[in-house]
């Protein structure tokens, strides 16, 4: 099977509607015609893979005006098109996507060939574009930023899709002015001549993405949160020159139930660890997890500890040895401890934009479930332990009883397999003592 029709398939899988989809083509760099009169076929598509045209779509189908996927845009200003420039615009989408990563949700980074990059969620079930919309404008509310651009761009779409906002670009094509290849980025980021390397392996990258439960989506949609001091007067966001152009606001005040606080390793002694880390050197990287994101987790914890490579092969070796169960494509715990090495020395080469974050051990499923993490137990918890009652907790079980209720096409087994946090309970227990 070519490596076009299995992007394909993969696109079909994450983003594209079998039916009705609606799509328009790019006829030059300022004009974009729109398809009101067919949907989109996989010919079309597999012309789009091949670099030979360039098309986007409209996420929401028509009709039912549900949507399998969310896209945020990221653009750098149309003066901005220096590698400094686009590599801040990258530093803002990470740190939204690190939101995601630590609500749970498994978010996508893709360069758009150009001047940006778009963050997607993808769901396990279509969900309505009203749904897409607030949790998508959550998530970003949630990292301090105002979004630009979030498709789907409207709750419901026309049946021909007009008036119904931009369509959104599809991923993996060939830019139509810098003549770059779009599509998703492993981590770390490398780069070569001032815009980022695209894998050449797009179709296993999309491979080992994972569709979110609906059931989280619907709660972060119903989060009560607001933007408060990063909209100044006048509608104007805060922030330094590059911040105002971007919307980014990295000194704001956001609405929410979580505060967090920074990792200091310095207690442990160089033989001592987390749970987590025990846990990856004993049970082996998460089958929920690529590899090379474990590695990268662990390249995280080493860097800001501070340690050479040196100190670090250890524990790297400890958990390739451990994961021979993993169903990674690096068979051998040779290939596993150079991933590692290479994975490691790119982060050290930007140890500011690596450093460690409960989230990305929270993102394994399976890593939680089997009690890798202790939670608030753990002296490194970045998150304050709430005090008294919990009303976090509670209109988290609300929400998700008020779902269940709503959508029991959902199946009830798929929405309470939803991963409530528990250290809330906890937390309830014991104000109650």
């Amino acid at each position: 099977m070519s490596e076009t029709t299995t992007v394909l398939q993969q696109l079909y899988r994450l983003i594209l509607h079998e039916h009705q989809q609606l799509y328009s083509v790019w006829q030059s760099a300022d004009l974009l015609q729109s398809q009101y009169d067919q949907a989109l076929s996989p010919a079309v598509v597999e012309v789009h893979l091949q670099g030979n045209s360039i098309i986007s779509v409209r996420l929401l189908q028509p009709g039912t005006n549900l949507a399998k996927a969310g896209c945020i845009d990221f653009d750098a200003p149309k003066d901005g098109n220096d590698e400094q420039t686009l590599r801040e615009v990258l530093s803002l989408s990470q740190r939204v996507q690190q939101i995601a990563t630590s609500q749970g949700l498994s978010a996508y980074l893709e360069f758009s060939g150009r001047r940006g990059f778009h963050i997607w969620l993808f769901a396990d079930m279509p969900l309505p574009g009203a749904t897409w919309v607030k949790a998508l404008q959550n998530l970003c509310y949630l990292a301090d930023y105002k979004p630009k651009e979030i498709y789907p761009a409207t709750a419901t779409t026309a049946i021909d899709g007009k008036a119904s906002g931009r369509p959104i670009k599809l991923p993996c094509g060939k830019h139509q002015i810098s003549g770059k290849w779009s599509g998703f980025l492993s981590e770390p980021v490398n780069w070569s001549e001032g815009f980022p390397v695209v894998p050449d392996d797009q179709a296993g990258l999309m491979a080992s993405f994972q569709q979110i439960p609906v059931a989280q989506l619907a709660q972060l949609a119903a989060l009560e949160v607001s933007l408060s001091s990063a909209i100044g007067k006048n509608g104007h966001q805060k922030g330094n020159a590059f911040q105002e152009r971007s919307g980014f606001a990295g000194s704001s005040t956001v609405q929410h139930s979580t505060a967090t606080k920074s990792t200091n390793f310095s207690i442990l002694a160089p033989d001592e660890h987390p749970a987590c880390i025990h846990y990856l050197m004993n049970q082996g990287a998460p089958t929920d997890q690529d590899y090379n994101s474990v590695n990268l987790t662990l390249s995280r914890y080493v860097i800001t500890r501070g340690w050479e490579r040196n100190q670090a092969e250890p524990l790297a070796e400890a958990m390739a040895r451990a994961s021979d169960h993993h169903p990674t494509s690096k068979t051998t715990v040779e290939s596993r401890l150079r991933n590692f090495h290479s994975t490691y020395a790119s982060v050290k080469r930007n140890p500011h934009d690596y450093q460690w974050s409960c989230s990305y051990i929270r993102n394994s499923r399976e890593l939680v479930r089997c009690g890798g993490c202790t939670g608030y137990a753990c002296p490194f918890w970045q998150w304050e332990k709430p005090e008294g009652d919990n009303e976090v907790a509670r209109r988290v079980e609300r929400d998700l009883l008020a779902y269940i209720l709503h959508h029991p096409e959902a199946g009830m087994q798929e929405a309470l397999g939803v991963d409530l946090p528990v250290e809330g309970f906890i937390a309830a227990f014991y104000a109650q003592r």
